[in-house]
């Protein structure tokens, strides 16, 4: 199989990345893998191309680590995405919402035409489009997500705060990776209006009751 990751950028790919992992395997179990950039895509009269990194079955990588040399080593050729069996969305919004704010919207955009043409798409562009920022999860029962406010009014914080016995999570709408996530209690409660105003300053603010049990982890769903 043809089998495409479409990414952030190819530098910063790095051995750890599960996405890293994910190529390995395909790679090992004969199937070719191309790694596209955000900025990568080309179109032209319908048809949509990209400019590809290609890293071919009869290519003798072992590990992670070489795979990333290999890719990094290998030129951009301009190929159709129409050719292609998968094409795989494993880029973090987030990661461009300062520097480049119009890469992700116009990957999902490019994807969607790829949907439409035919073209196996995993982690449909129409459903990530919708799930843009932590919003999307108040859809959910209520019996499996916790107590929220989305704001960016100091007071509505403190509000919280005490109907939460000052004891909440504070994190911004649009992030990952745990960044910007603070705890707030009363034995920090003097930190909570420099933590609100820090996160505004890039969106809106996510307050969320504490759950003791997130300590021993969480278990995610894909479907």
């Amino acid at each position: 199989m043809k089998i495409a990751f479409v990414i952030n950028q190819t530098h910063k790919e790095t051995e750890r990345f599960t996405t890293t992992l994910l190529a390995l395997k395909a790679h090992q179990l004969g199937h070719a893998i191309y790694y596209i950039g955000l900025a990568d895509f080309y179109y032209e009269s319908a048809h949509i191309a990209a400019h590809v990194r290609e890293v071919l079955p009869t290519q003798q990588i072992t590990s992670a680590k070489q795979l990333m040399e290999v890719l990094r080593a290998t030129a951009k050729t301009k190929m159709e995405l129409e050719k292609m069996d998968v094409i795989w969305l494993r880029f973090d919004p987030v990661l461009d919402m300062v520097n480049r704010p119009w890469a992700a919207s116009s990957a999902l955009q490019f994807a969607s035409l790829l949907k439409e043409k035919g073209v196996q798409v995993i982690n449909d562009p129409d459903s990530l489009g919708r799930a843009s920022n932590k919003l999307y999860l108040e859809g959910f029962d209520e019996s499996i997500r916790p107590k929220t406010i989305v704001t960016r009014n100091y007071a509505d914080v403190v509000e919280f705060f005490e109907q939460q016995n000052k004891l909440i999570i504070l994190k911004p709408l649009k992030g990952s990776g745990g960044k910007n996530v603070f705890l707030i209690n009363k034995d920090n409660q003097q930190n909570l209006k420099q933590t609100v105003e820090a996160i505004a300053r890039d969106g809106y603010v996510i307050g969320q009751e504490y759950l003791p049990e997130a300590a021993a982890g969480d278990i995610r769903f894909f479907c």
